[in-house]
Parts: C-alpha cells; sequence; structure tokens
C-alpha cells in the first residue's frame, strides 16, 4: 500500500485541522445539553478551578483552560463520545480549537444562557484551606499519619477507584485536584 493510500484509509471520514477548526461551535441550550449528557456526552467545563468550584452543571468535568489543557484533555476525556463545552464568555472557541488539535473534533457545541434558571441542576464543591485541612488532620482522634496511609492513585485511574462515600481529604497540584473533584461528584473535602 503506498503512502498516499494509507493516508487516505486513516482518516476517511474524519475532517483536516483546517475543517475541524473552521466549524462553527454551535450554541445549545440547557435542555439540549441535558438531552445529549443522558446520551453520553461528555461535559467539560473549561473555566478556571475556583469557578467550578462555586457552581457547575453536575456530572461536568473541570479542565481550565490555563496550564496543561491538552494533556488532562487528552488524559481524562474519551474520543468515541462527543463533547459539549461549557466556558466563560468567548472562550468556547477557544477550548474547541485546542481540543481539535489533539484529536477530538467530535465537540457538539457550547451551553449557551448557563445554569441561573435551573439552580436543581447545580453542583458545589467544598474546598478546605491549607490551614484548616492541617488543623482538622491534627485535631482527629487517634490523630491521622496523613502521608502513611495515604493512597496514590493516576488521574486516568480515578473513576474505577470510586469513594466509598465517607468524606476524604485530597491533597494535589490546583489543575489536577479540581479535575479530580469534577470526576467524583459527591466530593465532600478537597
Amino acid at each position: 500500500m503506498s503512502k498516499e493510500a494509507f493516508i487516505q484509509v486513516v482518516t476517511a471520514e474524519r475532517p483536516t485541522l483546517d475543517q475541524a477548526l473552521a466549524r462553527e461551535m454551535n450554541p445549545l441550550t440547557l435542555d439540549a445539553v441535558l438531552e445529549l449528557q443522558a446520551a453520553g456526552a461528555q461535559v467539560l467545563d473549561t473555566r478556571d478551578a475556583t469557578e467550578f468550584a462555586s457552581a457547575h452543571l453536575a456530572g461536568s468535568i473541570n479542565i481550565g483552560l490555563v496550564g496543561h489543557y491538552a494533556t488532562w484533555a487528552r488524559t481524562v476525556l474519551d474520543r468515541k463520545n462527543p463533547i459539549v463545552i461549557i466556558a466563560d464568555p468567548g472562550r468556547d472557541n477557544e477550548s474547541a480549537i485546542r481540543l481539535g488539535r489533539i484529536g477530538f473534533d467530535h465537540v457538539a457545541g457550547y451551553l449557551r444562557g448557563g445554569l441561573q434558571r435551573r439552580p436543581e441542576l447545580i453542583a458545589f464543591t467544598e474546598r478546605l484551606s491549607a490551614p484548616f485541612a492541617a488543623e482538622l488532620l491534627s485535631s482527629a482522634r487517634p490523630p491521622l499519619a496523613c502521608c502513611n496511609a495515604a493512597d496514590s492513585i493516576p488521574l486516568v485511574k480515578l473513576p474505577a477507584a470510586s469513594p466509598d462515600g465517607k468524606p476524604q481529604t485530597r491533597r494535589c497540584r490546583v489543575a489536577r485536584c479540581a479535575i479530580e473533584n469534577s470526576l467524583f461528584a459527591d466530593s465532600k473535602f478537597v
């Protein structure tokens, strides 16, 4: 098989990078996003981790645009399922373009209008300050040896290592922590 024939076979039914980047973003209503999510779409919230923690669509995954967006997206997202983007105003196209550059060209659209009228769909993530977490750990009876009993779980394996419902304290880098907490919708402590 020639090189050209091989490229034709591999790229069949896939848009070119230029086609994927030129595609208009599809604005979606909240109801449309919920329908897509129920059908298996991944809802990707690209806002800052602090904004995500204060209010987000339940079941969404947080990977902020700052930092290693492409690396985390490639690690956490599934290429088989469509993606719906929730972003700061004007950043939805940037989110889709950056996903397209790493082969995620199946963005269904972005949420237009936010969640203001549907508070029952909003989830929150409780965040502890470092001093408070240290105080909490040191006042535990018996005292906690935080590092000796800690589990180290790679981010890509977290969905399979679901928590047992007990409150947890996790210590990690800011970006990884926000992504981890979005994977565990019922987290009590961060």
